[in-house]
């Protein structure tokens, strides 16, 4: 008989975090020994700062505090679901304190049942081996057509 998943048999998340769980997972794997905790969000210092520079009008730019991650991600699960991240490259910068990742997203737009795929870019920077600041660069454009919305061009 085979184990169970990682996924399947761990409930560190719960429910309001599932839809984003490969997301939290691919991190996890990507920042293993350079920081400390064993959780996504252990990772965070308290007053860590999320940075979104291509975020979509009426979305947060920023996000402050370990808290209001937290809240931002039990919300997640109302726009997609992930299947799967992966084609995780991490590059260790000159600067000891700072990480660099890319990676893909897969899964579907809640509200409409359409495919989400998106590429990041994430540049992570580590104090006393906790992520104090995550700057985070992704394709809007493949967030605003999976959920339906429309791009005009001029």
């Amino acid at each position: 008989m085979n184990e169970p998943s990682r996924a399947s048999a761990d409930t560190r998340y719960g429910t309001g975090l599932e839809a984003a769980r490969p997301y939290f997972e691919i991190i996890e794997t990507a920042l293993d020994g350079l920081v400390d905790g064993e959780t996504y969000f252990d990772f965070l210092a308290d007053d860590f700062v999320f940075e979104f520079p291509f975020a979509l009008p009426g979305w947060p730019a920023t996000i402050e505090g370990r808290a209001d991650v937290i809240a931002y991600f039990e919300e997640y699960g109302d726009r997609f679901q992930l299947d799967r991240v992966d084609g995780l490259v991490t590059h260790l910068s000159r600067d000891p304190g700072v990480v660099i990742l890319e990676y893909q997203s897969h899964g579907h737009a809640v509200p409409t049942g359409g495919p989400y795929s998106n590429h990041y870019l994430s540049v992570i920077y580590i104090k006393d081996r906790r992520i104090v600041r995550w700057r985070d660069y992704w394709n809007p454009v493949e967030v605003l057509t999976a959920l339906g919305g429309t791009i005009t061009l001029p």
